[in-house]
């Protein structure tokens, strides 16, 4: 019987990284306290895994940027495929350019780029009455802008640097790794080794009904370099994506200089803390759904900030609202398969603008032996139905632990309590007390 190693071993591995960060804390539990030199051992302390994020949006570059890879490079590959968006992610900077193809013959160019903390650059482009428009965005953390060069107009003003942050990583976590690779890495397959730029790669596939996607990474470093994705069209194969990716590069020199290019007309607009949480929204049956963040807690629970309104003859209603801390919330999450359902549990509601509040739920696995993966929230009324597919954000646990307080102080009154904000501490305990139920 021919056993296939590669599945073998990742299937070994997945059931040791689900469980990695509760092993960890419970190994760490059972250590005495110790001293050496001075510094003792701080029991229960743990780093959760590491980082991973919903917009089609694509990418930036200068095509005489000199790149080098600064990740270490070994003789022989150790990685598993499905951890790519966990290294994407890790980078210090990544670089991508290309081109999509809508419809046979016109390509349309997609250029990325994304520098830690918060700084970020990428192409937009868009139809209007038969003529492709093209436009750029682009933050350096301080000031920001958004260049649309069909309509020759340009917003720019001042930035949060949260919020380019959390811009930065959902362009990371969710946008590269989710938009570009696939959000189902599992279905991926090995088919082969090839030389790419002077490189040996394993080359990747993903079959869907109508759909190849192929992904090569380079055999030293665990990294995708290349993506493809080819779509049938009556019987007829023809690309559809073509991207390159190039991590831990320099900033482009053509990097935006946040001056309007001459001609255009421009509006000053300063960020607000609205900017800062917005994942994706739409309305079902006159009731609306707007996810603003998510924040991966452990792997094993997540925390979201959202809204669920209606707007009828001036009124806004908002179902659901009340209700002590710990019930069940009525937001539908599942897996994107819909076969893994979530339960969402009421935190807390706080008053924001517009006269509508933003709802604060942990969200668990129904199932306390998975973990939590990509996600879709869902809506369904009047026999209409709408969904949000995104993938909680993954920071390490000290910062983390910061963007959960500074996140919750935007959607609180100035003048109210600081003792309503929730801590991670709290919700990492309360997300092993759910599970543990279970």
């Amino acid at each position: 019987m021919k056993i296939n190693q590669e599945e073998l071993l990742r299937t070994t591995y997945s059931r040791f990284r689900r469980h990695h960060d509760g092993l960890r804390e419970d190994l760490l539990a059972r250590l005495p306290d110790a001293s050496e030199g001075g510094n003792a051992i701080r029991r229960g302390r743990f780093t959760p895994a590491s980082m991973r994020w919903a917009a089609g949006l694509a990418a930036s570059a200068s095509l005489a940027l000199v790149v080098g890879f600064l990740l270490p490079r070994s003789a022989t590959p150790a990685y598993a495929f499905e951890d790519l968006p966990f290294r994407l992610a890790e980078c210090r900077s990544i670089l991508v350019e290309g081109w999509h193809s809508p419809s046979d013959g016109v390509r349309m160019p997609q250029r990325l780029y994304v520098e830690k903390p918060n700084v970020y650059w990428f192409t937009t482009s868009a139809t209007r009455d038969g003529r492709v428009g093209f436009g750029t965005v682009a933050s350096d953390g301080k000031r920001w802008i958004k260049v649309d060069d069909g309509e020759r107009t340009v917003m720019t003003g001042k930035e949060i640097p949260l919020a380019a942050e959390l811009m930065a990583q959902q362009l990371l976590q969710m946008s590269l790794s989710g938009q570009q690779l696939g959000l189902n890495q599992d279905g991926y397959k090995k088919t082969g080794v090839e030389q790419l730029r002077g490189l040996p790669v394993d080359v990747y596939q993903l079959r869907g009904r109508d759909t190849r996607r192929v992904v090569w990474v380079d055999r030293a470093i665990g990294m995708p370099i290349q993506i493809a994705v080819y779509m049938n069209d009556k019987g007829v194969e023809r690309r559809f994506l073509s991207l390159e990716i190039r991590p831990n590069v320099a900033r482009p020199a053509a990097f935006p200089s946040f001056e309007s290019p001459e001609g255009y007309a421009t509006t000053r607009l300063d960020r607000t803390p609205d900017a800062l949480l917005s994942i994706g929204s739409g309305s079902a049956g006159g009731e609306s759904l707007d996810i603003r963040l998510a924040l991966r807690i452990d792997d094993i629970a997540f925390l979201v900030c959202w809204r669920r309104f209606s707007r009828k003859e001036g009124a806004t209603l908002e179902p659901d609202l009340e209700g002590p801390v710990g019930r069940p919330d009525t937001l539908r999450i599942t897996s994107l398969d819909g076969k893994r359902p979530y339960k969402a549990y009421r935190l807390k509601n706080d008053p924001w603008e517009d006269g509508l509040h933003a709802r604060w739920s942990l969200v668990v696995p129904e199932d306390a032996q998975t973990g939590v993966g990509e996600v879709c929230a869902s809506l369904e009324t009047a026999g209409n139905r709408m969904s949000v597919e995104f993938s909680p954000l993954r920071f390490k646990d000290e910062r983390l632990a910061q963007i959960i307080e500074e996140v919750q102080r935007l959607t609180l009154p100035k003048a109210a309590a600081q003792d309503g904000i929730l801590t991670l501490h709290q919700l990492q305990k309360l997300a092993r007390a759910v599970r543990h139920e279970r």
